[in-house]
């Protein structure tokens, strides 16, 4: 396709994507202004979802632009609040930077930040931050459990209204402080300051793995048909660039499992007969659960719906309430045995289970959850997804909803070849050699960048630059390089996405991710846990170990997607798109997987193999690095000796490595070489 077809089709793409989006954005608003007036008028009226859009954007044809200057204008000129999702804090800053430009206010979000006694406070300051991090990561809610507990939250809230202070008074009290040592306690500024004036922000920008249900809504005053105040949350349009992370793992083992059972003694005393019944029935779940992990055992629908029947019957004694108890507790010392809240984790295991799928290896389960920005976004809609590879799950969790899935992508100005005959695979980094390995692929990379024309960049696997040196500093190692060739040096993982700093750049795409069977069933997994959010239940995933592809082909589809994607989001660094040069940049693909199957999942973005040649190995390897040079050597030796030709065997080979100082080469790569010796 010539300059001016490729600059139309661009153009028209991009009126495309801003109709969407100024057509999705006015549902929106159409649908919160109706709940608007009903919640004045004292209509019961039900809200209605609008379901959730996906747009899968050519890079570079203007995703932020359409954020920024379109939608952001159209529903801050409506008075109504937005949420931007960024996949990084610097995207975050990089959309700041244009809403503003545009006159508009905003705020980017900003967590907890970790602040000492005597050090001076900012509004985002926490003294527990260390505690909050450590009640995360076993599931539960800060709010609910450290936030209550923590002595600078009650030093603020004492000046927050009466009964906030006779709270504080309280606690204080029970916790044995003296008059100074209150006063010595520094307020809390996070809760009453920090947050709040983020949650209120018309305008909110915020990292997607920041996402809570208080981000996506703000409260607003209305006076109800009663003239009465009344403070309503009203929903935000919540817009998502780029990929997020659909689930979460909740790792879970049997020393767990004994904590809380040991948890669930300790607190004995502070119930009544019918609370310790129902306590009784957790213990028996989960004692259940931990015989299962013993076995290896899956968790079968009997176990799951047990301890879900346990856990309505701690919430129906009056002994759960929100997820946490009333006499759970938190240490404020990190090693302290005090800091457990069991029935907060109980809560959390019996909801994932209702909408999960585990797997136990090694005695412990993994438990995949949906993440919240997911479930949000399947119960209350409103969510706009721009992204240029959008995941085939994802696809089909907005179609069971009824939302709708567009495609603005257009032609880009590149050719692409396919250069076969090495695949470029990252190895096993533990291996003793590995480093010999990393040391020739750079030589390989330098020879491909002499050969580039230029300006140009290079996208590999890290492991590359990382064991290539003693310090292992991969930057470091990318510095050099370009320093060297003039060539700019990345890996997989930070930039094939989220960046532009590539833009009209030719670029060599070395080797691709290609996952283990593991890591291939744990992807499977996610995808079965968020299936069964919209009813849908699919079987486990079959792979051979020693594969990389699944056995049925739609699941060998699916997978194709997810490795396609790498491959689209690192050519889109180039912005082919949007370069309207006579000569297209040239893309060249080395190794990775080649078949139909991969070039057709390609060729769903527009992107299609022009040619195809095979590599030249021009590189040469220093002889004392080589292994086969080595073996070859001991071969040759060993020939010499007593016994001859005839002495030469495997264990002989690997005997002479070892006296001679050289490392012992794979067993394969021996019997290789001496089967090659022996056909001469």
């Amino acid at each position: 396709m010539h300059a001016p077809d490729l600059i139309r089709r661009r153009e028209s793409t991009r009126v495309l994507l801003r109709s969407f989006v100024e057509s999705y954005t006015l549902k929106h608003a159409t649908e919160i202004t109706a709940r608007d007036r009903a919640v004045q008028s004292g209509d019961k009226r039900k809200a209605e979802v609008v379901p959730p859009l996906a747009i899968e954007v050519t890079v570079g044809i203007g995703k932020s632009h359409s954020v920024s200057q379109t939608i952001v204008p159209m529903i801050y000129g409506a008075e109504m609040p937005i949420l931007v999702m960024a996949p990084t804090r610097a995207l975050c800053d990089e959309y700041a930077a244009a809403i503003r430009a545009s006159g508009i206010p905003c705020t980017v979000y900003r967590p907890r930040q970790e602040t000492k006694p005597g050090e001076t406070s900012s509004p985002f300051s926490c003294y527990q931050i260390k505690q909050i991090d450590k009640a995360g990561s076993r599931h539960q809610r800060p709010a609910q459990s450290i936030c209550r507990q923590c002595p600078s939250g009650h030093k603020a809230a004492m000046d927050k209204g009466v009964e906030a202070r006779e709270r504080a008074v309280r606690f204080f009290s029970r916790s044995g402080y003296t008059q100074d040592q209150i006063q010595s306690t520094p307020p809390c500024r996070y809760l009453y300051e920090g947050l709040p004036d983020q949650l209120k922000a018309e305008v909110l920008i915020a990292p997607a793995a920041a996402f809570s249900d208080a981000l996506a809504t703000v409260k607003r005053w209305h006076v109800d048909s009663d003239g009465r105040d009344k403070e309503i949350p009203m929903q935000r349009l919540i817009i998502v660039d780029e990929r997020i992370p659909m689930t979460e793992t909740i790792h879970l083992s049997v020393p767990h499992i004994e904590n809380w059972l040991d948890a669930i003694g300790r607190v004995a005393e502070y119930i009544d007969d019918d609370a310790l019944l129902a306590l009784s029935s957790v213990s028996i779940a989960l004692g259940k659960l931990g015989a299962a992990l013993i076995q290896s055992h899956v968790i079968d629908d009997e176990l799951r719906q047990q301890i879900e029947d346990a856990h309505k019957s701690l919430i129906k004694s009056g002994l759960i309430d929100g997820g946490t108890a009333s006499f759970e507790r938190v240490s404020f010392m990190p090693d302290d045995e005090d800091f457990f809240i069991p029935l907060r984790a109980f809560a959390a295991l019996a909801q994932s289970l209702k909408h999960s799928t585990d797997e136990i290896d090694a005695r412990s389960v993994r438990i995949a959850v949906p993440k919240p920005i997911i479930e949000w976004m399947i119960r209350r809609g409103s969510t706009i997804i721009l992204d240029a590879t959008l995941d085939p799950t994802l696809r089909e969790l907005i179609k069971a909803k009824g939302g709708e899935i567009i495609s603005a992508q257009s032609p880009q100005n590149v050719t692409v070849s396919r250069v076969v005959g090495k695949m470029f695979a990252r190895g096993v980094v533990h291996a003793d050699d590995y480093k010999i390995k990393a040391e020739r692929e750079i030589r390989h990379l330098k020879a491909m960048a002499m050969q580039m024309p230029k300006p140009a960049a290079i996208i590999t696997h890290m492991s590359y630059l990382k064991y290539a040196t003693e310090d292992r500093d991969p930057q470091t190692v990318a510095d050099a390089f370009e320093q060297e060739t003039g060539v700019a040096l990345g890996w997989f993982g930070k930039h094939d996405r989220g960046h532009n700093a590539w833009s009209w750049r030719h670029i060599a795409i070395v080797g691709m991710p290609i996952f283990s069977p593991a890591v291939i069933r744990s992807l499977w997994q996610e995808r079965r846990v968020l299936m069964r959010l919209i009813g849908q239940e699919i079987g486990q995933l079959s792979i051979n170990e020693g594969s990389f592809m699944p056995d049925d082909p739609e699941a060998a589809r699916w997978l194709m997607d997810i490795y396609a994607a790498t491959l689209v989001q690192a050519i889109g660094r180039s912005r082919g798109v949007n370069h309207d040069g006579d000569e297209p940049l040239q893309i060249r693909l080395y190794g990775g997987l080649v078949s139909p199957g991969m070039d057709a999942a390609i060729a769903r973005h527009l992107i299609s193999i022009d040619a195809t040649e095979r590599y030249s190995d021009t590189v040469e390897i220093e002889r004392s690095n080589d292994p086969r040079w080595r073996i070859r050597a001991a071969i040759e030796e060993i020939a010499k000796g007593r016994k001859g030709p005839a002495g030469v065997s495997q264990r002989a080979v690997e005997t002479w490595l070892m006296r001679t100082g050289h490392k012992v080469c794979k067993h394969s790569i021996v019997l290789d070489e001496i089967k090659k010796w022996r056909s001469q």
